[in-house]
């Protein structure tokens, strides 16, 4: 529906436009260019001038530059009495018409001059409209030739046109009526973003809106309506709002398409192309009081085909993608490419010179930011649909975690609470059995050590569950690491700890969460003790350290197992991943993954060493000072 409204309004500006540009064309129309401005009326009047006039079939296209044009042209007004003449556009800088005296029908006798142009000021024009309109007094309907002397630091453009008064005020009638439908529609898309700005927070309304802004304000300029309701007296000033909202317009419309078109850090060398169009036209502004604007708005206007023509390729790629928004950026470049090819035609002299080379900007123009702004809004609208799409995952993801911590709670106990009753069940055997037999004892300590086993292995699952929680809080507060490591030491399954070399030196003070860094100590060990020959010894040592420039505790273990691999170190820090030579051995492939994570939550590092002699040697390192590197 959105879609057919801006078709609707973008034909409802096109057809008054293509009906307003009508009224009496000239006749016999030539035009004779003067590169170094010397010429006179006298020279180009001579007979030996006629033969250096060119033919034009409509109007003059000659692009930016600083030759001055000459036009002969025939009027031959169909009834006597008083014409007007209208000469487009608004912003030629000096216009002088040299008009037939009454009673002489030969130009070679005498001429009235009549200037206008944009350096004239509004109020001293003939007739008050926004370019300049001579009144002709024609008494005859006889053939007169005119000669008009153009000279301009912008587009050197002109069309002419033959006008009964009463129709020429009925043309600005619709024509106004038709530009105040393209500036309000522009204004309300201006409106739009601004208040989705500040709603939203999104910044590519701002940026968006900063080049339509830009864009209202330069054809403010360029329809001559900043010389007439806002510098009526002061031309200067009109004729430099003009220009200096080209420049801006180029440079607004970098940060905007940088964002519109994903250009970032990926893709440096299109970044340094955006960024040159943002900076370039800022740094030649300068140039506008020194007399270069024709030299720097050429080189502007060099750039339009090549930047359209990235655009539109980027565009595309984003409509490739199956993206929404990509559809309306390639529509709305696609008209904006059709506009600059056409103008650029026209001004190299490659299509005839008609009225419509001066519209066809404006018409294009608003097509395309009709079409932008449709994909702005898509953009954003899908951007809000996936942020709210992630937002429920995360949510989905949080009831599911907290069912999951629910489950494991339930079923910890559901399994603590027979395995309790087991153990306490067969130390009640042991003591009630009397004599003692060695093959019963046996049995009783293998159930015992089984229940030791599963209850090892629910700790780990608690402590997994406690470790990945969002809400996780390490308290910090002064640790003894030799006392640490007693503990550690001792908490390990009957029969083991005669087996540890213990080596710590008197107290080494640090920070933590003593019950985390006991579990990951705890988890060491016994990964130590489990994957190394029973009748082995393990070695604890706890020792000052001092790791990447920070001070700190290292607690290392070292086995006489069979090492790890060393195409398997990275993978053993990771959830549920076991040596793939240890299957015969009881574990959940947790212990390292937990070790891990504690080392991050306190800011520091657990590694794998290389020891001559011995076989898996693991060191666990934590800051002096105790500073928390990462939350969950």
């Amino acid at each position: 529906m959105l879609q057919r409204v801006v078709f609707g309004l973008f034909l409802l500006l096109c057809w008054p436009l293509a009906g307003i540009c009508q009224g009496l064309a000239l006749e016999n129309m030539a035009v004779l260019v003067d590169p170094a401005g010397t010429e006179t009326l006298a020279s180009v009047t001579s007979q030996e001038a006629a033969g250096r006039f060119r033919p034009l079939a409509n109007g003059l296209n000659a692009g930016y530059t600083r030759k001055v044009h000459w036009l002969r042209f025939t009027v031959r007004a169909p009834s006597a009495g008083e014409w007007w003449l209208e000469v487009q556009p608004p912003f030629l800088d000096d216009i002088r018409l040299y008009e037939p005296l009454p009673g002489n029908s030969s130009p070679a006798v005498e001429f009235r001059e009549r200037r206008g142009g944009d350096h004239l000021p509004f109020a001293e024009r003939e007739i008050p409209y926004r370019a300049f309109v001579a009144r002709l007094a024609l008494p005859d309907t006889q053939p007169r030739t005119f000669y008009l002397r153009v000279q301009t630091s912008s587009a050197s453009m002109t069309f002419l046109r033959l006008w009964r008064p009463a129709e020429f005020q009925q043309a600005v009638g619709l024509e106004y009526v038709v530009l105040g439908l393209f500036y309000g529609l522009l204004t309300a898309v201006l409106i739009t973003n601004l208040i989705q700005w500040l709603w939203l927070r999104d910044t590519l309304y701002i940026y968006f809106s900063l080049y339509v802004l830009a864009l209202i304000l330069l054809f403010f300029g360029v329809n001559g309506f900043a010389a007439q309701f806002l510098f009526a007296n002061n031309p200067d000033l009109a004729s430099l709002w003009r220009k200096v909202f080209l420049f801006l317009t180029f440079s607004a419309a970098a940060p905007f398409f940088m964002r519109m078109l994903r250009v970032d850090a990926r893709k440096p060398w299109l970044l340094a192309i955006y960024r040159l169009q943002l900076v370039v036209p800022l740094l030649l502004l300068p140039l506008l009081f020194s007399g270069y604007f024709t030299e720097a708005a050429r080189l502007l206007m060099a750039t339009v085909l090549p930047m359209g023509g990235l655009c539109l390729w980027l565009g595309y790629g984003i409509w490739h993608q199956g993206r929404r928004d990509g559809m309306y950026v390639v529509a709305s470049l696609t008209i904006t490419l059709l506009g600059a090819v056409l103008v650029s035609l026209s001004l190299l002299g490659l299509l005839p010179g008609e009225l419509w080379a001066l519209d066809i900007r404006q018409i294009t123009m608003f097509g395309s930011i009709l079409a932008m702004h449709i994909a702005v809004a898509t953009r954003i609208r899908d951007t809000e649909s996936a942020h709210r799409a992630a937002l429920i995952r995360v949510e989905e993801e949080a009831r599911a975690k907290n069912e999951h911590r629910q489950f494991i709670g339930m079923l910890t106990h559901e399994i603590c609470t027979p395995l309790a009753v087991i153990d306490g069940a067969v130390q009640s055997l042991e003591y009630l059995q009397q004599p003692r037999n060695e093959e019963v004892q046996l049995r009783h300590r293998r159930i015992r050590s089984s229940v030791g086993r599963i209850n090892g292995l629910v700790k780990q699952f608690l402590a997994n569950d406690r470790i990945d929680d969002a809400r996780l809080f390490v308290h910090q507060a002064p640790l003894d690491a030799a006392e640490l490591a007693h503990q550690a030491a001792q908490s390990c399954a009957e029969g083991r700890l005669e087996r540890i070399i213990l080596n710590t030196p008197p107290a080494i003070l640090c920070r933590g969460d003593a019950a985390l860094v006991q579990l990951a100590l705890s988890n060491l060990l016994d990964n130590a003790l489990k994957y190394s020959p029973s009748d082995s010894a393990v070695e604890f040592r706890v020792e000052a350290l001092t790791h990447q420039d920070a001070a700190g505790v290292a607690w290392t273990v070292a086995d006489h197992g069979s090492g790890i691999a060393a195409e398997q170190r990275k993978a053993v820090f990771d959830k549920y991943v076991r040596g793939a030579d240890h299957g015969n051995v009881a574990g959940t492939g947790l212990g390292l993954y937990l070790v891990r994570r504690i080392a991050e939550l306190h800011g520091g590092s657990v590694e794998i060493l290389e020891r001559e002699g011995w076989g898996a040697v693991l060191r666990f390192w934590l800051p002096q000072n105790g500073e928390v590197a990462c939350s969950k």
